[in-house]
């Protein structure tokens, strides 16, 4: 089939790149979407870059009803805090990470302090930017 190690390393470039050059072409600027009294959320890659994930950078300062966009992981980046489900609280401190169902409505969060939390998740699929059918039929291609 000629897919063999050679086939896979050549689709990588391993061509060395000056780090200004990097980010000039590759780095997302952060871009503030929602705000208010306690709470900052920051796109750090989001459409501009690819329409297969999105990852946000939210920073709070007091109680905050979080609205999930689809399925997320969570990890707490800075401070600590207590998130409550309907079914439970857990308490989650620095590299703590939980994963956020697709249907999930809301979270409350309480942060013990500020807290910085980075959400990394599916597009807003009720933007519709991600269409499933387009992904089952690109997958079916890639894999024949």
């Amino acid at each position: 089939m000629g897919r063999d190690v050679d086939f896979a390393l050549d689709m990588f470039a391993f061509d060395s790149w000056p780090v200004e050059a990097v980010q000039a072409r590759w780095r997302c600027v952060p871009q503030v979407f929602e705000e208010d009294s306690v709470m900052r959320r920051e796109s750090l890659v989001d459409e501009r870059l690819t329409d297969r994930f999105r990852i946000a950078r939210t920073v709070l300062t007091g109680r905050h009803e979080w609205k999930p966009r689809g399925f997320t992981v969570l990890l707490v980046l800075e401070g600590s805090c207590s998130v409550l489900t309907e079914q439970e609280e857990l308490k989650l401190f620095q590299y703590d990470r939980i994963v956020v169902p697709h249907g999930l409505e809301t979270l409350e969060i309480f942060p013990h302090s500020n807290v910085v939390l980075l959400e990394n998740g599916s597009p807003d699929v009720t933007q519709g930017s991600f269409d499933p059918a387009v992904e089952v039929v690109s997958h079916a291609k890639c894999t024949r």
